[in-house]
């Protein structure tokens, strides 16, 4: 969005459509306040909101949620197949789920259950039809060039990209399978309710086709070291255990999965550095993109580093 709405804007548009709301309270900690807590009298929802530029892509993505619940039922579903025009930019309305963050819940094996999840929906995910379209690997593996003033970060992404390089030309992907997948499932994206023992899968925008251990890529690379920046054997090896319970990777692709880390990793990097340049958030969603920032820069110098071991180590758990 490229300005905070009132509430009373939002709320004189969803009556527009037939939604009668009393409230709307976004979420957010001010550096993503597109998404708000919708309260009527017979119910609460949520609602999403985008960009005017995104109309296509916010009906595309409501065409592709409603195929894949189909087969998946922890998905956000849009009450309305086409979307909304709410202050001025389109928008969808799924009902609201009560829940915690992933990353808040206290539960036994925690990391376990959450490869199980990601496995949930890539089985799903494996049945919708690829379609005519054909997607070049180079396309898949396409890095955006990345500079940066900060001498060292940019010593770092030189060496990132190099490496990179170098694995793809000796990686046989086609023993690498190719599917729809979230491509962003980690733990801020899942609402889970502890008592119902159920989940929601709330950030749905990147689903597309890419290769299949890309997927189970972003969750490693996110818990893959512990605070003290110590690689977190238990917690990876339970996560990919959980996975491998549900949907099994063949040593090929779990060998990519450091290949496939470096990738998310300088996605993410690029990402968050040109938000800093958008200079428009509160000082609290500014420290925590440099927060974002730090943690992904430590995992891609430990994985550039430790590359060859990580290989072995993926490789071997079953």
């Amino acid at each position: 969005m490229n300005f905070q709405p009132t509430e009373k804007q939002i709320l004189d548009d969803l009556t527009r459509v037939g939604i009668f709301a009393t409230h709307a309270v976004p979420f957010g900690d001010g550096s993503s306040q597109s998404i708000y807590k919708i309260k009527t009298n017979t119910g609460n929802l949520t609602l999403k909101l985008f960009t005017l530029s995104n109309y296509k892509r916010v009906q595309y993505e409501i065409t592709l949620l409603y195929k894949i619940a189909k087969y998946h039922k922890f998905t956000i579903l849009p009450i309305h197949k086409k979307p909304i025009m709410v202050c001025g930019g389109p928008a969808y309305i799924y009902k609201f789920f009560e829940g915690k963050i992933y990353s808040d819940v206290l539960i036994k094996k925690k990391y376990y259950k959450f490869g199980v999840i990601i496995a949930e929906l890539d089985i799903a995910l494996q049945r919708l039809p690829l379609g005519p379209i054909i997607i070049s690997n180079s396309d898949l593996l396409n890095l955006p060039p990345q500079t940066y003033p900060n001498k060292t970060l940019n010593q770092l992404v030189v060496n990132a990209t190099k490496l990179f390089t170098k694995e793809v030309l000796t990686t046989n992907f086609n023993l690498i399978h190719k599917q729809y997948i979230h491509k962003d499932l980690h733990f801020f994206n899942i609402i889970y309710n502890v008592m119902k023992e159920k989940y929601l899968i709330i950030d749905t925008s990147g689903i597309s086709i890419n290769f299949l251990p890309r997927e189970i890529s972003v969750s490693v690379g996110n818990i893959l070291l512990d605070s003290h920046g110590n690689i977190s054997k238990n917690n990876v090896i339970n996560l990919l255990r959980g996975y491998d319970s549900i949907m099994k990777l063949n040593k090929i692709e779990k060998r990519a999965i450091p290949l496939f880390i470096i990738q998310k990793k300088l996605g993410e990097i690029e990402y968050l550095h040109k938000q800093l340049q958008l200079a428009n958030f509160t000082k609290q969603g500014t420290e925590i993109i440099k927060k974002y920032t730090s943690l992904s820069v430590r995992t891609l110098n430990y994985v550039v580093k430790e590359y060859d071991s990580l290989v072995n180590f993926f490789s071997e758990i079953s």
